[in-house]
C-alpha cells in the first residue's frame, strides 16, 4: 500500500452515511518516521472513529474545510480523530491529576483543510467502550496526547460532545486560521491539559458555548503549562475568551507561565480572562505564590456581555481568582453592555497579585451600554504593585452617567503607582468607603 493516497482510491464511500473509518485506520496503520502516511481526504467521510498510530508520521489533508471532512457517525462512543490506542489511559479530570506522564512518542502530526462534525454523540464515552478495557472519558472531536510537533491548520470544528480539540501532555503545537462551533456548557474550543509548552495558536474564529481557550493545568495527567502564545483570535458570542486554572481540591497546583494573548476581538457572553475558578466549580488552593506567571493581554477589542449566569462576575474584562504574579494588561478596549454593574478587572478576595499592570485601558459604552459600575479596578485580594496609566471612558451619544470612582481597594496594594488618568467620567479616583487607607505608597510609574 503506497504511503500516500486520496480516501477515495482506499475505497472509502465517502457518502456520509457508510463508516469509511475501518479504511482508514488500516492505511495509517504502521506509519511511522520512515516510512510517514498521508490521507487526502477528497470527499465527506462518514466515521466511528479515526485511531492515529502513536508513533504519529500522518498527514491529513482536505481539498476545502466547507466540503470536505469527517462526520463522526452518532453513538459511536469514540472520538471523532485520536492519537493512540483506546485502551490508552488519558485522564479527563482533575481528580485523576498526579499520574506521571508518559514520553512524547508521538511526533509530526499534521491535519490540514477539513471539517469535523460531530452532531448527535455522546459527551461521555462510557467504559470498555468503544474496546474492552477502555477507560471512561470525555469525547472529544479530535484528543492529542503525547504529542510533540503537530499543526491543525484550516480545520472547522463543530457541534463536539465535549471539547472541540483537547491537547494533553504535548509540546510545540501549532493551531492556525481553524474555527470552532459549541452551543453548551463543557464544549470547550482548544482545551490544553498539564502538561503542555510551546503552543501556538493564531488566526482563529471561536463561537463556543463553554471556554474558548482554556489552560487548565491539573487536568489530564497535570503539570505545568508553559509557554502559550495565541493571537489574532475572533469571538462570536464565546461563553469566555480565555480560562486559566492552577489547583484542584486536593491542594495541588501547577504553574502556568509565560502567556501571551493579542490582537483579540468580538464578543464574550461573560468575564472575557478568567483565572481561577469560581466558588461554584470547586475550592482551590492560593497558598502557594505565583502559581500564574507573566501573562500580557495585549490590544484587546471585545464586548463583554452581562449575560444571566449568576455564579461568575459578568460583563469583567478581567476576573482574578487565583494566585497571580505578573499580569500585564495593554492597549485594550472593553466595550461594556446593558446594565453592566461589574468591574472591568477584579481581584476576588482570597486572590493575590504580585505585579498588575494596566496601560491604556479604555471602557467604551455604547447607545445601550447604559449601565454604570460603581468602580473600574476592583481589589478585594491584595497587590503587591499596581501600576495604572492611560485610562478613560467613552461615550458613543452623550453620557450614561459618572461612575462613582476608579478604584476601590477592600485588602491592600502596597505600592500604587499612577500615570495618566482621564477624570471625567469618573466622580472619585479612590472608593469613598474603603478609601485611601489600604494603599501603601503612591508614585508615579517607573517608566
Amino acid at each position: 500500500m503506497s504511503n500516500f493516497a486520496y480516501a477515495s482510491q482506499l475505497g472509502c464511500a465517502l457518502d456520509g452515511t457508510t463508516d469509511d473509518a475501518p479504511i482508514i485506520n488500516k492505511f495509517f496503520a504502521g506509519a511511522s518516521a520512515i516510512a510517514p502516511k498521508c490521507l487526502i481526504l477528497d470527499g465527506i467521510a462518514a466515521i466511528s472513529g479515526i485511531q492515529l498510530p502513536a508513533s504519529g508520521n500522518v498527514v491529513i489533508e482536505g481539498l476545502s474545510k466547507q466540503s470536505t471532512g469527517f462526520k463522526l457517525l452518532s453513538n459511536s462512543y469514540q472520538d471523532g480523530i485520536r492519537v493512540g490506542p483506546y485502551s490508552l489511559s488519558v485522564p479527563s479530570s482533575e481528580g485523576n491529576a498526579g499520574q506521571t506522564p508518559p514520553a512524547l512518542n508521538c511526533t509530526n502530526i499534521r491535519l490540514s483543510n477539513f471539517f469535523i462534525d460531530c452532531t448527535g454523540n455522546n459527551t461521555t464515552t462510557p467504559a470498555n467502550q468503544p474496546v474492552s478495557g477502555a477507560p471512561a472519558h470525555a469525547t472529544f472531536a479530535v484528543l492529542l496526547t503525547n504529542c510533540q510537533n503537530a499543526s491543525i491548520l484550516d480545520v472547522a470544528f463543530s457541534n463536539p460532545p465535549a471539547y472541540c480539540l483537547c491537547l494533553s501532555n504535548i509540546s510545540n503545537v501549532s493551531v492556525r486560521d481553524c474555527s470552532f462551533s459549541s452551543n453548551a456548557f463543557n464544549k470547550d474550543g482548544i482545551h490544553i491539559d498539564g502538561p503542555a509548552s510551546f503552543v501556538m495558536i493564531q488566526g482563529c474564529d471561536f463561537a463556543t458555548g463553554d471556554d474558548a481557550i482554556a489552560l487548565n493545568a491539573p487536568e489530564g495527567y497535570g503539570g505545568v503549562i508553559d509557554t502559550v502564545i495565541a493571537t489574532a483570535c475572533r469571538f462570536s458570542s464565546a461563553y469566555s475568551a480565555v480560562r486559566i486554572y492552577t489547583s484542584n481540591t486536593s491542594s495541588t497546583f501547577y504553574k502556568v507561565r509565560q502567556i501571551i494573548f493579542a490582537d483579540f476581538v468580538g464578543v464574550t457572553q461573560t468575564v472575557a480572562f478568567n483565572f481561577g475558578l469560581e466558588p461554584y466549580l470547586g475550592t482551590q488552593d492560593n497558598n502557594a505564590a505565583e502559581q500564574i506567571e507573566d501573562v500580557s493581554i495585549t490590544n484587546i477589542d471585545l464586548f463583554c456581555l452581562n449575560s444571566n449566569d449568576s455564579n461568575t462576575k459578568q460583563a469583567t474584562l478581567v476576573n482574578i481568582m487565583n494566585t497571580v504574579g505578573g499580569l500585564y494588561i495593554r492597549h485594550c478596549i472593553q466595550r461594556t453592555a446593558n446594565n453592566t454593574p461589574y468591574a472591568s478587572v477584579y481581584v476576588r478576595s482570597g486572590a493575590t497579585c504580585t505585579e498588575l499592570l494596566i496601560e491604556d485601558l479604555t471602557i467604551y459604552r455604547d447607545a445601550h451600554g447604559n449601565g454604570v459600575p460603581p468602580t473600574i479596578l476592583d481589589l478585594e485580594g491584595s497587590v503587591y504593585r499596581c501600576t495604572i496609566a492611560g485610562i478613560r471612558v467613552t461615550d458613543a451619544d452623550g453620557t450614561y452617567g459618572s461612575i462613582a470612582s476608579f478604584l476601590k481597594v477592600t485588602s491592600s496594594v502596597s505600592l500604587l503607582r499612577v500615570g495618566a488618568f482621564d477624570s471625567n467620567r469618573f466622580s472619585a479616583f479612590v472608593d469613598s468607603s474603603a478609601g485611601w487607607q489600604h494603599i501603601g505608597n503612591v508614585a508615579a510609574p517607573a517608566y
